[in-house]
C-alpha cells in the first residue's frame, strides 16, 4: 500500500491527493504535521528517498533559516535529527510505495512509483 506524506494546506500536495485518488491505487494519508513523526519513520524516508536526501528539507521555512546549519553539509543522521525536531520542514508531498520514497514536486514524480 502507497503512503503520501500530506499537508492539506499545500497546492502541490493536494495535486498528489488527486492524482492518488484517481490511480485506483490503495493508499493512505500521513498528515505529518498533525502530530510528531516517529524517528524510524523519518529515518525510512532519509534512508530511502529517490536522489538526493537533503532534499527533504525545506531550505527556506524560517526553522532551517535560524538553524545556522548548510544543507550541503548535513549528513544523513543530521537531516533525520533536525526533521524530528522540525516536522514543519519536511518536503511535501511525499510518496512512498513501502520500499522508496519520492517528493512530489513537481508532481510527475509521483509516476516514478506510481507507474
Amino acid at each position: 500500500m502507497y503512503k503520501l506524506y500530506h499537508n492539506p494546506r499545500c497546492s502541490k500536495s493536494r495535486i498528489a491527493l488527486e492524482i492518488l485518488e484517481k490511480s485506483g491505487k490503495e493508499f493512505e494519508v500521513i498528515r505529518y504535521l498533525d502530530g510528531p513523526l516517529p524517528k524510524s519513520e523519518i529515518t525510512q524516508i532519509v534512508n530511502n528517498l529517490h536522489g538526493d536526501f537533503r532534499a527533504v528539507i525545506r531550505k527556506g521555512e524560517d526553522e532551517f533559516k535560524q538553524s545556522g546549519l548548510k544543507l550541503s553539509e548535513l549528513s544523513k543522521a543530521e537531516v533525520i535529527d533536525f526533521l524530528c525536531q522540525n516536522t514543519r520542514c519536511m518536503e511535501r508531498p511525499i510518496l512512498s510505495d513501502g520500499k522508496e520514497f519520492v517528493i512530489g514536486r513537481p508532481s510527475e514524480q509521483l509516476a516514478i512509483l506510481l507507474d
